[in-house]
């Protein structure tokens, strides 16, 4: 390997700066070969900025260099490079998570960014993309983002921002300005009374890291994780400005829905990337309750007392709708045997034999859009503050003492609901089943 910039001797691309021990000269030698090959591939600028005040500022003006396109040397002063181009627009997207954000003890704090920084990069992995991340020597970590084509500063700036909905301890502030300045992978941290605090440090070995810089993230990847944000993105466009960054529950609308007869609001269902309705999270899909959970990887309707299949199902579609899943979970999931469950509830029906693949796809889909739509119209009713209906699990004042009155409002024909109706009808939701005002339901001399 030839030798680096900082003379230093040569150091294995592939050794993480982890594990070159306490050597200074190694260090610097691993931190300057990660520079030289990893910062032309993420500077939006040739100028790279450097602190006169040992890591605390990095003005511009005379504090400037040009940066050389090609194995730039290391300076010997704490640097940032530009996050975005003169134009306003930037290839790479920079993620900080900052411990002060954490607000908390100094360790737990550690631990907290260490598992958002994770969260994050799982969350690209899983939308098929690819990143790498710094560590710094105080525990701030940056995971880096390169897309194939400069995306504009509006764009950048609203997915941090819900990002940083997600994930409470990423800074934004890198990518909230147009003269937006961050610390590159290799850079030096900070020097403090004339010692030098370390390196922002590479998680992975450098040519890994320059791999995936090299294969940046499409089209595909942005859109995805446009989905898997699709709360928090919701959130910034209707919240007013500096109101807190935490979800209200409404959504950007995708499909006409029903409206109230209270506040006259359309309930509107959002539609994910397949063209299907979900109810998308601020924090992400949430972890089934138990029941539910044994029901959707048992699929033992029997042992519920159930006279079928179907009521079991749609309570469980009920309690997967509320918590954030999408129609494409579940099939993943099914597919993956997590949710075998789920897969016989599906085949089984009181006569006919079992359901082909094609019959449980239509079943899947059907019983899927009455059980978001149901969640979706509940959660509304709940909210709405002209609601007339009662969610409460007691009946109305003027009722209690008079159980006649109170069964006078109920359809002759509907039947009182069973235990495992109660337990199993919406799970997820709390309250008991409402019957919204203006929707009738089987009975012709209710909601006429």
């Amino acid at each position: 390997m030839s030798t680096l910039l900082s003379g230093s001797p040569g150091v294995s691309p592939a050794t993480s700066c982890s594990e070159l021990g306490p050597d200074p000269a190694a260090a610097r030698a691993h931190a300057a070969e990660t520079y030289a090959r990893l910062v032309p591939l993420l500077a939006q600028q040739l100028r790279v900025r450097l602190s006169p005040d040992g890591g605390r500022n990095f003005p511009a003006g005379k504090h400037s260099r040009p940066l050389a396109p090609i194995r730039p040397q290391l300076p010997n002063r704490p640097s940032t490079i530009s996050t975005y181009d003169a134009d306003g627009k930037s290839q790479v997207l920079f993620l900080d998570f900052d411990v002060a954000l954490a607000a908390l003890p100094h360790a737990q704090a550690l631990a907290h960014v260490d598992e958002h920084a994770a969260a994050a990069t799982a969350l690209l992995e899983k939308c098929g993309g690819r990143a790498i991340s710094t560590v710094s020597p105080s525990g701030g970590r940056h995971v880096i983002v390169r897309w194939a084509v400069p995306l504009p500063f509006d764009e950048l700036l609203r997915l941090t921002r819900a990002l940083a909905v997600r994930f409470p301890t990423l800074d934004a502030q890198p990518m909230a300005g147009r003269q937006g300045q961050i610390r590159p992978p290799g850079a030096l941290h900070k020097i403090h009374r004339g010692q030098l605090t370390g390196y922002m440090t590479l998680t992975m070995p450098i040519e890994q890291a320059e791999e995936i810089l090299r294969r940046p993230c499409g089209a595909t990847v942005w859109i995805a994780l446009q989905q898997e944000l699709t709360a928090e993105l919701a959130h910034l466009d209707t919240a007013a400005p500096g109101a807190p960054a935490t979800w209200t529950g409404s959504a950007t609308a995708s499909e006409a829905g029903r409206t109230c007869p209270d506040c006259q609001a359309v309930v509107d269902i959002p539609l994910d990337i397949d063209g299907h309705p979900w109810l998308p999270r601020a924090s992400g899909p949430r972890s089934l309750r138990p029941e539910a959970e044994r029901l959707a990887q048992l699929g033992n309707w029997e042992a519920l007392g159930a006279p079928s299949a179907s009521q079991p199902r749609l309570g469980l579609l009920n309690s997967m709708a509320a918590a954030g899943y999408r129609l494409s979970q579940l099939h993943q999931r099914m597919q993956e045997g997590t949710w075998a469950g789920l897969a016989r509830l599906l085949n089984s029906r009181r006569n006919g034999g079992p359901r082909t693949d094609q019959e449980q796809e239509h079943v899947l889909r059907w019983d899927w859009q009455k059980a978001v739509a149901g969640v979706a119209w509940r959660r509304h009713v709940r909210n709405c503050n002209t609601s007339q209906n009662n969610l409460s699990t007691a009946p109305p004042p003027a009722r209690v003492a008079d159980a006649t009155s109170a069964r006078a409002g109920r359809c002759p024909k509907q039947p009182r609901p069973t235990p495992l109706q109660r337990r199993f009808a919406f799970p997820g939701e709390r309250g008991p089943r409402p019957e919204p005002v203006g929707y009738p339901h089987h009975c012709p001399t209710v909601g006429r």
